[in-house]
């Protein structure tokens, strides 16, 4: 996501702003675009609010003077609200921050704000000054064409931003003393629907085209053999895991080798090896849980990152994986028995993204050393080696090792 959407507390604010199209990943990203391109948006507000002022000198009666003052004060009130929007997003730095007014009030006052412009256009046409109904007519026409490209991914807020300055706007045609400027009346609704038309179809193509976007972005971080996050995304997650401040023993890393892949591939050939590949990812998805990253980081080689409860629990996964991964597999009709190698690796305050991962290959490697089928603890100074049913002895290595039993 290009930038993290400000929540919103109001039920009726977040249906305006939920595209009815795109499922709710693509349509939060759709939200947030709302609270992008300001620039253009208080270009646009400084604009109307100095029509207004001079709309209320040429006329100094009340009725235009409210306009240019409540301009003002909704416009005042926008400018602080994003304000506040944009400070939130430099000070949490692309992370989601705590919900609060700021958003609801920028998506309100966005609302007021063209309620009060479709009122002084409206006024405009209606007042018989041919001047100024000529530029309340310009000002509500190009802010709905300009509204119509900035919100293409909320239709059903637009469709309201339309009919709040479109209809005061047709009103005035229909009380104007021109009877040329009546046209507006049947005028105007028709280019409300018209414009309204074209957003349909920009916000149809505007959602193909965020949802390829999180599609390409998917593919780039799946394996799609088997499904499972590829190296990228493992690095990613990891880094980002490493980046916490409470992440001494609230992370663990366990690094999977299978035992006898090699045999399998050979014996029946590749695309029998993808077979069990995808066998294996469909029961490593089974026994991992939902809170886990797993990943084939390439070959037979995968990668799980546990967290929280779940780095407490690594132990009891490694054993998990290894008795599921024991049950025979079927490829070709024909029953496969392998086996695995876990290396597991607890993250210090020292830990780097490399560091960690390495610490769980040395552990993996000395688990093949010790005999297979098995899983061993990097501990830096020793290996505790063992195999099923065997006595425990020690050894000089960079591991330690227990036996699965």
């Amino acid at each position: 996501m290009s930038a993290i959407c400000p929540p919103l507390r109001s039920r009726l604010l977040v249906w305006l702003t939920t595209s009815p199209l795109a499922p709710t990943d693509v349509s939060d990203e759709l939200r947030a675009s709302l609270f992008n391109r300001m620039i253009s948006l208080f270009t646009s507000a400084m604009l109307v609010l100095t029509a207004a002022i001079s709309v209320a000198l040429r006329h100094p009666q009340t009725p235009y003077i409210a306009w240019a003052v409540l301009d003002a004060a909704v416009s005042l009130a926008r400018f602080f609200s994003a304000l506040s929007i944009l400070r939130s997003r430099t000070r949490h730095k692309g992370q989601a921050a705590p919900a609060g007014m700021a958003p609801d009030l920028f998506i309100l006052c966005g609302l007021l704000w063209c309620a009060v412009l479709g009122y002084g256009s409206g006024l405009c046409l209606a007042s018989g000054d041919l001047g100024i109904s000529v530029v309340g007519s310009l000002l509500a026409t190009a802010t709905v064409g300009a509204q119509c490209g900035r919100v293409p991914g909320a239709p059903r807020l637009l469709m309201t931003q339309l009919v709040l300055i479109c209809l005061p706007l047709s009103a005035g045609g229909f009380f104007a003393p021109d009877p040329f400027l009546k046209w507006g009346f049947i005028v105007i609704p028709i280019y409300m629907f018209a414009i309204a038309s074209i957003n349909r179809q920009l916000h149809r193509d505007y959602v193909e085209m965020i949802v390829g976007r999180h599609e390409s972005r998917l593919m780039a971080l799946r394996c799609p053999l088997t499904g499972l996050a590829n190296r990228r995304a493992f690095d990613r997650a990891l880094a980002t895991a490493l980046a916490g401040p409470a992440r001494a023993r609230a992370t663990v890393v366990l690094s999977l080798d299978l035992d006898g892949f090699k045999s399998v591939n050979d014996a029946h050939g590749h695309l029998a090896g993808d077979l069990l590949l995808r066998q294996v990812a469909e029961r490593l998805m089974r026994h991992v849980p939902a809170t886990s990253l797993t990943a084939r980081l390439g070959g037979d080689e995968f990668a799980i990152l546990a967290q929280g409860g779940a780095a407490s629990a690594a132990e009891q996964l490694a054993w998990s994986v290894l008795a599921a991964l024991r049950e025979p597999f079927m490829i070709s009709g024909n029953a496969a028995s392998i086996g695995a190698s876990i290396g597991l690796a607890r993250a210090s305050a020292f830990s780097t993204p490399d560091r960690l991962l390495g610490e769980a290959d040395s552990a993996l490697y000395a688990a093949k050393r010790s005999g297979k089928n098995r899983y061993c603890w990097f501990s830096g100074d020793e290996a505790e080696t063992g195999a099923p049913g065997a006595a425990t002895e020690h050894m000089p290595a960079s591991a330690s090792m227990q036996a699965t039993g």
